[in-house]
Order: structure tokens, then C-alpha cells, then sequence
């Protein structure tokens, strides 16, 4: 019996509402190579990344088109690769100038991504960086822009900025 039933069947609780849904089986669209410029696409495949699901072929085409574009999927089905790979095209088309502001709600969510968004962007030269209540004012030592890593490791730091790896 699983867990649904056992509460279902409980004379000591009311169910008011109950709802579920099935999962919906996401199948793979196309190769990287076919979607992506010929280094983000490479970028992809060393992370093990070849095909994309048709909600990231959807995305990343919309994205490119220049529209307001969400992205609703499940976790773990690469919502941030989907926003990430049209980003990662356009800075290695821009020659070092700024391409993209990226948002996030919390410190925490932007941190976990930092890393994600390094291990492609490391791949193809593209500088990616934090700013944040942590971030030094101008004038300060700043060891996260100033080390950057580029070892496709993301470093950590304590409060004096010494790297906290060992």
C-alpha cells in the first residue's frame, strides 16, 4: 500500500482535496549540433550534454527570436542550459563586451548556478560573475573576479577571501 492509499484509508483523517498528475515523458528533440554554434555545441557535448528536449529547442529558439520567454519544466530538465545556451552564442560574438544580466531571487540560487554557468562558459572563454551583497566596493580586493577560476572548478572562499579548497 502506498502512501496515498494508507492516509486515503485512515478513519482519523479527512482528505479534502487530493490531485495528481502523471508524469509527463519528455523524449529528446535534437543533436546540439543541429540547434547550436558549432564551439557552444561542443561546449555542451564535453559536459555529456548531445541532444536537447523540445521544451530547451522551443526556448532557445523563442529566446532568439527576441521574446519574453518562461521555461516550465520539472527539475534537472535543463531550464538553465535552455536560457544559457542563446547567452553563451551571443558572448562569443560580442568580442568581450557585456552580453547578459542574469537575475536570480536568492544568494544561494545564484551561487548554485555560478557553477553551472562556469563549466560552460570556462569551455568557451566567456567571463561570468557574481554581484552581490558579498561583492567588494570599489577599491577593494576582490578574489572572485580577481581569481576567476578557469580549472572548471568553482572556488570557495572564507569571510578574509582566502580560498577555502585547502
Amino acid at each position: 500500500m502506498g502512501f496515498l492509499e494508507a492516509v486515503l484509508g485512515d478513519p482519523g483523517r479527512e482528505v479534502v482535496y487530493v490531485k495528481t498528475d502523471e508524469a509527463e515523458v519528455v523524449e529528446p528533440c535534437c543533436d546540439v549540433s543541429q540547434v547550436f554554434r558549432a564551439e557552444v555545441a561542443e561546449a555542451f557535448r564535453a559536459l555529456g550534454i548531445k541532444t536537447l528536449f523540445r521544451h530547451q529547442y522551443d526556448a532557445v529558439q523563442s529566446i532568439r527570436a527576441g521574446r519574453d520567454t518562461v521555461i516550465v519544466a520539472g527539475t534537472g530538465m535543463g531550464k538553465t542550459e535552455a536560457f544559457l545556451a542563446p547567452i553563451l552564442e551571443d558572448s562569443v560574438e560580442s568580442l568581450g563586451g557585456p552580453v547578459a544580466l542574469v537575475l536570480y531571487p536568492t544568494k544561494a540560487l545564484a551561487r548554485d548556478q555560478l557553477g553551472r554557468f562556469r563549466r560552460l562558459a570556462d569551455k568557451l572563454g566567456v567571463r561570468v560573475m557574481v554581484y552581490d551583497g558579498d561583492t567588494p566596493r570599489e577599491g577593494e580586493e576582490d578574489p572572485l573576479r580577481d581569481a576567476a577560476p578557469r580549472d572548471n572548478q568553482q572556488r570557495r572562499y572564507d569571510k578574509s577571501g582566502a580560498d577555502a579548497r585547502g
